[in-house]
């Protein structure tokens, strides 16, 4: 009979934060969410929540981003109002009024929570648009006239044989006239089209290189 001991250092939550990006959601002019946007009424901001932790070990403390591990117990007290999206890490509104966002502990009580306040106000609208490339060697640049009616953004190739066919993804970051920032990342919200294809080819919000030029997205 062999025996032998065995020591397991244990990190104790001694702190969880839920934080959201905007607590009070109203409607955008000229917005509208999902695949029924034609027949959906006006679309209202979202919310990005993030989740960081502190632990401890009896003598240490370190806190760090636990967004990944906890994010599918993120839930909505009045999902009416608001519900939760894991896949994009959003609230999403449905209906006005007001609901506590918040993370259950397995006691039944919660760790944190938010209240998001769903404003019937009117729409807000739209300051300035930017486009946002997860590649830095596809080149974006805005059109000036886009800060005023932003459709239209111009997107260079540079020379090189690496970049061909290169995809990258594309989110619209839009300032509101909140001065809150409403960042598009969902594919089935951005409708890209490019006008010229022998450069550049879309595929809902990715971008696929072909040659070097100089392509407009709309």
């Amino acid at each position: 009979l062999l025996n032998t001991n065995i020591s397991y250092h244990v990190w104790m939550p001694i702190d969880i934060n839920l934080k959201v990006s905007d607590d009070k959601l109203s409607p955008v002019e000229g917005w509208k969410q999902g695949d029924s946007c034609f027949d959906s009424p006006d679309s209202y901001q979202t919310s990005r929540f993030t989740v960081e932790g502190t632990f401890s070990d009896g003598t240490t403390n370190f806190s760090a981003n636990i967004l990944s591990l906890v994010n599918t117990k993120v839930v909505s007290s009045d999902t009416n109002v608001a519900t939760i999206n894991t896949a994009l890490n959003l609230i999403q509104v449905y209906g006005t009024g007001q609901s506590n966002i918040s993370l259950p502990r397995q006691d039944k009580g919660v760790w944190d929570y938010r209240e998001i306040s769903v404003l019937s106000t009117a729409p807000l609208s739209h300051i300035r648009l930017d486009p946002v490339v997860a590649s830095l060697r596809l080149v974006v640049k805005s059109n000036p006239d886009s800060r005023l009616t932003p459709n239209t953004v111009s997107m260079e190739i540079l020379s090189g044989i690496f970049y061909l066919l290169e995809q990258t993804e594309v989110t619209i970051s839009i300032i509101l006239s909140d001065g809150h920032r409403l960042l598009i990342e969902d594919p089935n919200e951005i409708a890209l089209e490019s006008s010229n294809t022998s450069v550049v080819t879309v595929d809902g919000n990715h971008v696929i290189a072909h040659a070097v030029g100089v392509t407009n997205l709309n």
